[in-house]
């Protein structure tokens, strides 16, 4: 008979009997229930086989046929896994060495994590299949080898170009993460299921590469995180991928299929949806081992430093397991029309785009960085010694016999509430300790200046640390700075920033930093926004004729209704001026309509309504005069007016009760895994965010087909321009600056295209913005308002 153990944290009312099928022998690391283990807790007696069989209590390895060890805890004590979501339900090495033990996911986590019971039970299956005999974690016998001559690399690569299969996954091991700071290892192909080819970069003569790009032109490519490959093949052997057939991407295919963030790793797809198991195991642990008896972070381990025999199998592995997900991704995609028409009329189209928006970078002006260093620097000098000169620091240095930090938070709170008793409103932590960040600061600045003080210390600290220094840092030779920039990164379907420096983290209203982007003699840095895009689609998936009407209003007569937000002012707060004239007259209540608007989309009741625009009250120095029943009152209002707005939010919400999730115009699906969860708040949350990315990845989708679809007629007319960034609503170019006007009627034209999305007669608004050798600061002039000495650079 099978002998089964099952090593759980500490005692738990699970029925693991039950929820298996089978009985097991069930031990606790700890005997006493603790939510958090330490070393010293751990009391689990291990015993002999001896003893085991002579009826001693405790655990024993070789006693059992396989050993079930629940949680992260027990399966780090084990075994060498770190990761227990990776390996869950499946057979691994305990550190004796022994392959008994079989990793799973707690239950615990189904009470906060709804979202992983099919995880849990499709582990409890697989755990059932393995003790039962009809399971099995071998991983399948393939053919892969190592080329490490020309010769071979030439028969091999005629070879796959004249077989009449389609696809060919590819992928490249490298030194860096950037093509610029590194170089190409090698390059792995897999033409057929289970097989692989490993080839060094060296041995890639010319002959080679011209087979090679034969390959892309008349083979269906596929990789796993395509953009990072595509640099580096670009970059280090030259190949055109404009020439390529198709670039397919498993990554971006299982964001289709799971957008959770995450999720989407080779190795832990491969290890839920391929059959080589825990390939790379042999790596991780080399890199480990290295690591530690090297004495250096894991993170400054590079891949050149891994041997040959070492790296060959796993990167030959790498592309067998990317066809094999492909195989798989693929026909799920292909059988939806809602995802095959985003997959290929939206994602693929965008990641070619991004990629080579990413390999044009963004040009950094080095004297001004240098410039706005030295400026912050000098700031920094000047505050802290104001800082050092206050009466109530010097005291508290005395006392604590240290130099008062004001990055310690600890210490903070001695001075500013135990020093100088001021009042931070009732703000807390967390953890419930009193609050000092940045909006308690601000409010401790009426109470006494060395709040402030404090406060501008921390915000120049910041911009010189996170943005003048690391963008310093990471300047390529020709002056441009190169980012990522994530398709797959947002459950909204917005786009997001990784890599050398994160350009969505920008901070929009100080141009310092955006001043340092700076373009070559002649040529100007253009913006060109999306302007209340959000409403606007919301107007437009909602059918709400009368929200629609403010729009064509705005677009026929510019004059009198000169934006959205003056306009529902005008209507909400039932003001006598004239709508053009609400900014200018009532700045406060246009901030306030747009809060409400805002909170209506997002589903914000009265009472955050409130607070909203009382914020914006206070922004324009008023008095915060809005309460909860007149928000209700305003909401009212805004309802009545825009009824069918109103009735679309309650179609969608309840859409996405019904069926837990829910498709955007472009074929987007939103899956909302907890709405089924009996936590009402949980619920609400579920419904806010499925309800908040239909109308956010319409606007993101939309202003990236209009950049892609633009960059391909640049190149089409032969402009002299190049997209570089694309920045929340914001396509970002730098552009010769005889034919600024062309480009930007031409981005507008694409932009403002008609996709199936648009106001008859009133296509989405546009704002561009340019500066003469400029700053991409969104707005003309401010670099040299507020800091001419570096504008002149």
């Amino acid at each position: 008979m099978t002998k089964v153990a099952l090593i759980q944290k500490c005692p738990s009312t699970t029925n693991w009997d039950r929820e298996l099928g089978f009985p097991t022998d069930l031990f606790n690391l700890s005997s006493e229930k603790r939510t958090k283990l330490l070393k010293r807790d751990i009391d689990l007696p291990i015993i002999t086989l001896e003893a085991k069989q002579a009826g001693f209590e405790g655990f024993c390895e070789e006693y059992y046929d396989y050993i079930i060890v629940v949680g992260s805890e027990p399966t780090k004590h084990f075994t060498k896994v770190t990761a227990v979501s990776d390996l869950t339900g499946r057979l691994v090495d305990g550190k004796s060495g022994k392959k008994n033990y079989i990793p799973c996911i707690s239950p615990a986590m189904l009470a906060f994590k709804p979202e992983t019971k099919p995880v849990f039970d499709a582990s409890v299956k697989s755990i059932k299949e393995i003790v039962s005999g009809k399971g099995t974690s071998d991983v399948l016998d393939g053919d892969y080898a190592l080329i490490d001559n020309c010769d071979d690399a030439l028969k091999y690569l005629q070879y796959v170009r004249d077989l009449p299969t389609t696809t060919v996954a590819h992928d490249s091991e490298t030194s860096s993460l950037s093509p610029r700071r590194g170089h190409m290892l090698g390059i792995s192909i897999s033409h057929c299921l289970h097989q692989g080819r490993y080839i060094l970069a060296d041995v890639l003569d010319d002959l080679c590469l011209n087979v090679l790009q034969e390959i892309f032109e008349v083979k269906e490519a596929v990789f796993h995180n395509a953009k990072f490959d595509l640099h580096f093949f670009k970059y280090h052997l030259g190949i055109d991928f404009k020439k390529a057939k198709i670039i397919h991407d498993t990554m971006v295919q299982h964001y289709l299929l799971d957008e959770r963030q995450g999720t989407h790793g080779l190795k832990a797809l491969t290890l839920k949806y391929g059959s080589l198991g825990d390939y790379d195991r042999p790596l991780e642990e080399f890199k480990t081992e290295y690591c530690r008896t090297h004495g250096i972070k894991q993170e400054d381990f590079s891949y050149d430093l891994i041997p040959i025999e070492v790296i060959w199998p796993y990167a030959a592995k790498d592309t067998a397991a990317t066809l094999e997900l492909h195989n798989k991704f693929l026909p799920i995609i292909n059988n939806s029309p809602q995802l095959s028409g985003c997959y290929y009329n939206l994602m693929l189209p965008a990641l070619m785009f991004l990629t080579d928006m990413e390999y044009r970078g963004i040009p950094i002006s080095k004297n001004r960085l240098l410039a706005a260093r030295g400026m912050l620097e000098q700031e920094l000098d000047d505050l802290r010694t104001k800082l050092y000169n206050y009466p109530e620091v010097v005291e508290l240095e005395k006392e604590q016999a240290k130099i008062f930090n004001p990055n310690s938070v600890n210490q903070l709170r001695v001075l500013l509430f135990d020093k100088l008793g001021l009042d931070n409103g009732g703000a807390l932590t967390a953890t419930g300790a009193l609050s000092t960040d940045s909006e308690v600061l601000q409010d401790l600045a009426l109470q006494h200046p060395v709040a402030n003080v404090i406060h501008e210390i921390r915000k120049k600290t910041k911009l010189l640390s996170t943005y003048v220094v690391k963008l310093s840092a990471v300047i390529d030779r020709d002056n441009r700075v190169r980012t990522g920039f994530n398709l797959t990164s947002t459950t909204s379907g917005r786009l997001s920033s990784s890599g050398n420096f994160n350009v969505q983290q920008l901070p929009r209203d100080n141009p310092l930093i955006k001043g340092c982007v700076k373009a070559r003699p002649g040529y100007k840095i253009v913006a060109v926004d999306l302007t209340t895009a959000e409403v606007y689609f919301a107007a437009v998936l909602s059918g709400d004729k009368n929200m629609q009407q403010v729009f064509i209003n705005m677009k026929n007569d510019p004059t009198k209704y000169p934006d959205f937000h003056s306009n529902i002012a005008h209507m909400v707060f039932h003001l006598k001026c004239e709508p053009k004239e609400v900014k200018k007259l009532h700045p406060a209540l246009r901030q306030g309509a747009k809060a409400i608007t805002f909170g209506i989309l997002y589903g914000s009741g009265a009472a955050k309504v409130a607070e909203s625009v009382n914020l914006a009250l206070m922004e324009q120095g008023l008095e915060p005069t809005c309460t909860k029943e007149e928000a209700q009152d305003y909401i009212n209002t805004y309802f009545r007016q825009f009824s069918r707005l109103k009735q679309w939010i309650e179609s969608c919400h309840q859409e996405i009760r019904t069926n837990g999730y829910i498709y955007n115009f472009f074929g987007r699906k939103r899956r909302l895994f907890n709405i089924r969860s009996s936590d009402r708040g949980v619920v609400a949350g579920e419904i806010r965010s499925g309800f908040n990315a239909i109308i956010q990845s319409v606007s993101s989708d939309h202003l990236l087909l209009g950049a892609l679809e633009a960059d391909k007629e640049i190149l089409a007319r032969g402009l002299d321009a190049n997209i570089f960034a694309l920045v929340h609503d914001s396509v970002v170019a730098e552009v010769r600056e005889d034919q600024v006007a062309e480009y930007i009627q031409l981005l507008k034209d694409c932009i403002q295209k008609d996709r199936g999305c648009s106001i008859p007669g009133a296509p989405i608004g546009v704002d561009e913005d340019s500066e003469p050798g400029g700053s991409a600061d969104y707005s003309s002039g401010k670099l040299a308002k507020f800091y001419p000495h570096i504008a002149e650079i």
